[in-house]
């Protein structure tokens, strides 16, 4: 499968129509650490504390905290893009499996954050995972990994993302002693 069909195979994960209005499932853990990981004092309140808008139903039953569970998505679609025998080793720990693991790929996805220091896999990383890993004739595809319960869902999604974005923006700006108003990569 050449790169450019797999970014196809990828579709957006909050391209709408994606949605089920079932969200029955096991409850899942707010996400340890990882690649891109929430801040700290959203991950460490109780789950009882959070309103419940902030997770998402993934497509194997489990939740997740709809931040954790898009970086989470993101970070695998870019390993099995860029390290694609990184990604194997990673869905054959997610699996159960031990065949063709070398400690080196052990060791790289403990570094990039995809493991634990234990060399565990998150709970959170691995629902993502299996919820988004799909076999093609073409090869391996990461699809949509979340079971949305409304059309809206998608669009918050979409626009909490953005939102965080653009905080970040002005943050990185504000510590360069940039201007708000001067439009990016303007100096």
């Amino acid at each position: 499968m050449t790169r450019a069909n797999r970014k196809e195979a990828i579709s957006p994960i909050l391209c709408r129509g994606h949605y089920s209005e079932s969200t029955n499932g096991a409850e899942g853990a707010v996400g340890a650490k990882g690649p891109g990981q929430a801040p700290a004092e959203i991950r460490e309140k109780p789950l009882a504390e959070k309103p419940q808008e902030k997770f998402l139903q993934l497509k194997n039953g489990a939740q997740v905290e709809a931040t954790v569970g898009v970086v989470y998505f993101k970070g695998l679609s870019n390993l099995l893009d860029q390290v694609p025998e990184h990604f194997r080793t990673l869905l054959a720990l997610a699996r159960g499996q031990t065949e063709g693991m070398t400690a080196e790929h052990i060791k790289a996805l403990q570094r990039d954050g995809f493991l634990k220091r234990d060399g565990l896999l998150d709970a959170d990383m691995h629902n993502v995972l299996l919820s988004a890993y799909h076999e093609t004739a073409e090869g391996s595809v990461l699809v949509n990994p979340f079971r949305f319960a409304s059309p809206e869902q998608p669009a918050e999604l979409e626009r909490r993302e953005k939102d965080g974005l653009d905080r970040l923006i002005r943050r990185l700006r504000k510590q360069k002693g940039d201007d708000k108003d001067r439009p990016p990569g303007r100096s």
